[in-house]
């Protein structure tokens, strides 16, 4: 009996004696060995593993916002954070190096002149931006950003939300929240 080159399989040769089933046999065994090895190689690489990211919520009393920018603040965990740390305040660090994406937002309760949210790496300024805001110019409701971005491992990102009334007001706290997932 011969052997192929690449898996070692058995096949008769010219000179072998005659026996069918038992090449057969020995042809499909070999088979089943090489492709059980191959579902078993692909099933360890298609397993899911958990999810690098998470979603926090704010709860509790409102946040007072003074005119200019405001660091937002959380206060629990609503999805489970993985690969990525949080001060249990306002601050989230990634683990490993990534695509992520990255999502916040508030309810404004108060009109102002101009309100805006911002994702940024340090106090707020316009160096520092991560993800620009959306703004809106007065009236109420929902201010978010959200956007795709690189980020080198070990990067902290915090949610600013910018007050563009001239007095301090307060935003609703049951709608406030920062999401963040490892897409690539």
């Amino acid at each position: 009996m011969g052997n192929t080159s690449r898996y070692g399989w058995a096949y008769p040769e010219i000179g072998d004696p005659p026996n069918t089933a038992l090449h057969l046999k020995t042809a499909e065994q070999a088979i089943e060995a090489t492709v059980g090895g191959l579902d078993d190689t692909l099933a360890a690489f298609m397993v899911p593993s958990a999810p690098i990211g998470g979603e926090v919520v704010a709860t509790g009393t409102a946040q007072t916002l003074t005119a200019g920018s405001n660091k937002l603040v959380f206060a629990s965990v609503a999805v489970a954070l993985n690969g990525v740390t949080w001060t249990g305040n306002d601050t989230f660090t990634v683990g490993s190096a990534g695509v992520y994406s990255v999502y916040a937002q508030c309810r404004k309760n108060a009109a102002a002149v101009q309100d805006a949210m911002a994702i940024t790496t340090a106090p707020y300024n316009d160096a520092t931006l991560v993800i620009p805001g959306l703004s809106s110019s007065g009236g109420y409701g929902d201010v978010f950003v959200s956007g795709t971005v690189y980020l080198p491992a070990g990067t902290q990102l915090s949610a600013y939300y910018y007050n563009g009334g001239s007095s301090a007001s307060t935003y609703t706290t049951r709608y406030p929240r920062f999401k963040i997932w490892k897409v690539a």
